[in-house]
C-alpha cells in the first residue's frame, strides 16, 4: 500500500510541476513579449516637430494641452513678444490682448484656455485670461500689484502664478485665481 501511495503522490507531483512549468513558461514568454514591444518603441526614438510662428525672429513654446495645442510666444522683427497658439494641424493663431506692447503666454489648459502676461501702453504688466473663443480678461491681484506673472491654469480654470509686492522692492508673493 505504502508503495501505490508514493507512486500516486509522485504522479501528482509530477502533474503539478508539469502545469506549473507552463504557467511559468506562459509568464516567461507573456514577459519577453512585452519587453520586446518596450525595446521596439524606445528603438524608434522621439520624434521633433519645429515651428515658428509667422513673422517670428524667435519662437519660445511654452506649453501643450491633451489635444496637442501649444501656446507661447515669438519675437517679431522689431524684438516685440507676441502671443501665439499653434494647433494640433499646425495652424499657428497670433494674439495680444487689447492695449498690449508686449505678450507672453506661459500655459494652456486641456479646454484651450490660455493664461500668461503682457504689459500696457503705459508700462504695467497685467495677468491675461484668453478663452478658447479668443476673448480676453485682464487681471491682477488685489491691492495694486505693479507685476503680475500667471505660469500655470489647471482644468478647471484656477490660475497660479507671482505677483510684485507693491510695498517692497523686489519682493513677490505667490497667487492662485479662481476660475
Amino acid at each position: 500500500m505504502k508503495s501505490k501511495t508514493s507512486k500516486l503522490g509522485f504522479a501528482a507531483v509530477a502533474q503539478f510541476r508539469s502545469v506549473d512549468l507552463r504557467k511559468g513558461m506562459s509568464a516567461l514568454c507573456l514577459i519577453l513579449c512585452t519587453v520586446g514591444l518596450s525595446f521596439s518603441a524606445s528603438a524608434q526614438g522621439p520624434t521633433f516637430t519645429t515651428f515658428d510662428a509667422p513673422g517670428a525672429t524667435c519662437t519660445f513654446a511654452q506649453s501643450i494641452n491633451p489635444a496637442r495645442a501649444i501656446t507661447g510666444w515669438y519675437n517679431d522683427s522689431s524684438g516685440v513678444p507676441h502671443g501665439f497658439l499653434r494647433a494640433r494641424d499646425g495652424t499657428v493663431t497670433t494674439f495680444d490682448p487689447p492695449g498690449a506692447t508686449a505678450t507672453q503666454p506661459f500655459s494652456i489648459n486641456p479646454a484651450g484656455t490660455i493664461t500668461g502676461w503682457y504689459i500696457d501702453a503705459s508700462g504695467v504688466p497685467h495677468g491675461f485670461l484668453r478663452a478658447r473663443d479668443g476673448t480676453f480678461t485682464t487681471f491682477d491681484p488685489p491691492g495694486g500689484a505693479p507685476f503680475t506673472v500667471p505660469v500655470s491654469i489647471n482644468p478647471a480654470g484656477a490660475i497660479t502664478g507671482y505677483y510684485s509686492d507693491p510695498n517692497a522692492a523686489f519682493v513677490n508673493h505667490g497667487f492662485l485665481r479662481s476660475p
